[in-house]
């Protein structure tokens, strides 16, 4: 990687944090992120890992599908290596060269046999004390990344960890008002159904969701149908009932 000023600095980080934002999803921000990292770095492969509920090992993304099986194969049968150790640490790990390096033995002695990688390079993304996950860059080289490297890398680990935050509290916030907006139409279908029909909402609700098993199509989708129209899809719809806060509900 070539140096860069500080004002040339400066302006590639507000370029990435803009790159970032505009990425449509989380998967999308993690592929960009290590996109972006390998050619900034020239570093020869690069995953984003996750800790699972359940404390497994988790490879989401990487520039190389084919590689990237062999090291989530030897980190997840060693239990062991870079990507463990910023994770459970959440901390920045540096590997220089894996037949040099003791602190894995297991780890270093498969990538030795079964990749030319060479040195590792492995970042905690956390936010607000959240771990989103650990960036690993990688190299054929041994002692590949040098301070400078490191620095720079360090400071677009930050920027990575800040965009899948706000990713994912984006998301988070999108399928909160699509639930909310589905208990509504879900709302409003049941009082069509009770008014036109005479039911009570007890009855109203599993109206709709027979008919949405029965169709194959979402409750949210009928509700939505229902609301639209007036009335269920006339597919599947209710016969003559009784009216009064007592009718019992009937099918055709």
């Amino acid at each position: 990687m070539s140096d860069l000023s500080d004002l040339d600095s400066a302006r590639w980080f507000a370029a990435l944090a803009r790159d970032l934002a505009e990425q449509p999803d989380q998967d999308s921000t993690a592929h960009r992120i290590l996109e972006l990292i390998t050619g900034a770095t020239g570093c020869s492969f690069a995953s984003i890992a996750q800790l699972s509920a359940q404390g497994a090992l988790i490879y989401n993304c990487a520039t190389d599908q084919a590689l990237l099986a062999t090291v989530a194969a030897i980190s997840t049968h060693t239990g062991e290596g870079v990507a463990w150790q910023a994770l459970r640490d959440r901390a920045t790990v540096h590997l220089p060269d894996v037949h040099t390096e003791t602190r894995w033995p297991q780890y270093t002695a498969r990538l030795r046999a079964e990749t030319n990688l060479r040195s590792v390079l492995g970042y905690c993304l956390s936010v607000d004390n959240l771990v989103r996950g650990a960036m690993l860059l990688y190299s054929d080289q041994p002692h590949f990344f040098t301070d400078a490297i490191c620095r720079f890398a360090d400071v677009y680990a930050d920027h990575a960890a800040i965009a899948l935050a706000k990713v994912s509290d984006r998301e988070r916030a999108e399928n909160l008002e699509t639930a909310l907006q589905s208990n509504r139409e879900i709302g409003m279908a049941i009082g069509i159904l009770m008014a036109r029909y005479g039911l009570t909402d007890h009855a109203a609700f599993d109206l709709l969701r027979v008919t949405s098993q029965r169709e194959h199509r979402k409750l949210r989708d009928i509700a939505a149908e229902t609301v639209y129209s007036g009335e269920l899809p006339q597919r599947i719809g209710p016969a003559p009932l009784q009216t009064g806060p007592a009718a019992t509900l009937r099918l055709a």
